[in-house]
């Protein structure tokens, strides 16, 4: 949008006069806003990234790409770490397991989505019986708050 640019622009200038403050009332909401919209769409992303990664890992795609390695096909073709690939996949067996999971990552339950970690460590940790604990859990305290208590 329009805004985007608009708002960079301004960001940019205050930040060049190193005077944040001047950035305020209406360009810094409008900024707000759409970096909240862009936030919850990768949030309505992740199910699907989760999925193609699912199958990708299953079907070691990067072998008819001509790669040895998942590490080296995702870092070469996405710049991201083979690490986050099978996190990914991993995401995309959970959302298969517990659909509460994947409607609690995009918001589809009509509460405030989890990210993509909280969801991750959920998938590693819960039952069928235990979900809604953990995800309540999730939207109650920061991840690194959650592991630690």
């Amino acid at each position: 949008p329009a805004g985007i640019g608009r708002a960079r622009r301004a960001l940019a200038r205050a930040l060049a006069r190193r005077d944040v403050r001047s950035v305020v009332g209406s360009q810094l909401l409008a900024l707000d806003a759409i970096l909240r919209r862009l936030a919850g769409a990768r949030s309505l992303l992740l199910p699907a990234s989760a999925r193609a990664a699912r199958e990708i890992v299953a079907s070691q795609t990067w072998f008819a790409f001509g790669y040895a390695r998942a590490s080296d096909f995702t870092r070469e073709r996405w710049g991201r770490t083979g690490r986050w690939l099978h996190d990914r996949a991993a995401l995309g067996d959970a959302f298969r397991c517990f659909p509460k999971l994947e409607h609690a990552v995009t918001g589809d339950d009509d509460e405030p989505p989890i990210g993509s970690v909280a969801a991750l460590l959920i998938a590693r940790i819960a039952t069928a019986d235990s979900l809604d604990h953990w995800i309540a859990r999730a939207r109650r305290l920061t991840v690194r708050r959650a592991v630690s208590g």
